[in-house]
């Protein structure tokens, strides 16, 4: 008995699904159509099928209504619930008139939702761009954040004042660069993602642009080290360093897919590979 119950409920909850996800599918104008067709098709029958037994009548004539315009404006009376009381139906009709009736206020609500469903996209979407807008503003603080530390760091160099405590935590820096990129990834990459919208390219071309001058400053700082001979090479460092790399391949090779102009894709790609091919290089230096 347990599991025919719990067959019963999943059997519901599908169907549950499958109804909600129809209704979101379908457009406020198709839903609309819908209903005007439903309610001229109820006014078209009770036109056609109209007799002795079952029929529209004025009250103000007594007469039996016998114009299908006529009928269908009862028909939208009936479904709007209007009842202004000047057309009632006798006979079958009274019944095809209630059934009208539940029709038109279950596609009304239907309607309505859809009206509320619009004004709430409009309101998620305006929230959804504040969010994104914010998220990028607090990524590129992150990135300039990381090139005045390196910049602290390099000054330091040259005047030969960096502390071996300084030079131990340059992973930290490393990591706070790796973990902004790890951010950026997501937001570039939208193309196949339908939870998130595209980002603006503007947008884009200037993270992006600010990522390759973090990565540059990479560059900047360890030709300063091995100017100096010191020894910055330790596992950590370098795995980080590689990881930094990876990722920011991964951001310029999703720049064509982000609606940015095919020329300012391709200088930040090379750009990029530019930089990188110079970082691997000393990588691999012993």
């Amino acid at each position: 008995m347990k599991k025919g119950r719990q067959v019963e409920e999943f059997l519901e909850k599908i169907h549950k699904k499958t109804v909600i996800s129809f209704i979101d599918k379908v457009s406020f104008p198709q839903i609309l159509l819908v209903w005007i067709l439903t309610t001229v098709l109820f006014g078209f029958y009770y036109f056609l099928f109209s007799n002795e037994k079952s029929y529209l009548i004025e009250i103000a004539t007594a007469h039996r209504v016998n114009e299908i315009f006529t009928s269908i404006y009862y028909s939208f009376i009936a479904a709007t619930t209007t009842g202004f009381g000047d057309i009632i139906p006798r006979g079958s009709f009274q019944a095809i008139a209630v059934l009208q009736v539940i029709i038109g206020l279950l596609l009304l609500a239907v309607v309505t939702s859809k009206l509320v469903s619009i004004k709430q996209d409009v309101i998620l979407g305006e929230l959804y761009d504040l969010s994104i807008n914010g998220h990028v503003s607090k990524i590129r603080s992150s990135l300039l954040l990381f090139r005045q530390n390196i910049d602290r760091i390099i000054v330091k160099l040259e005047e030969h004042a960096l502390s071996k405590r300084e030079l131990h935590s340059l992973y930290n820096h490393f990591a706070a660069l790796q973990d902004a990129i790890n951010e950026i990834l997501p937001i570039v990459a939208t193309k196949n993602n339908e939870m998130l919208s595209k980002m603006d390219p503007v947008n884009i071309e200037l993270t992006t642009h600010s990522m390759i001058s973090s990565i540059n400053k990479i560059e900047e700082l360890l030709e300063e080290l091995e100017e100096q001979k010191l020894h910055w090479k330790t596992d950590l460092n370098k795995n980080l360093v590689s990881k930094i790399l990876d990722l920011g391949k991964q951001v310029v090779d999703h720049l064509e897919s982000a609606d940015l102009p095919k020329l300012v894709a391709k200088d930040l790609r090379i750009r990029f590979e530019t930089i990188a091919t110079t970082i691997s290089e000393r990588l691999e230096e012993k």
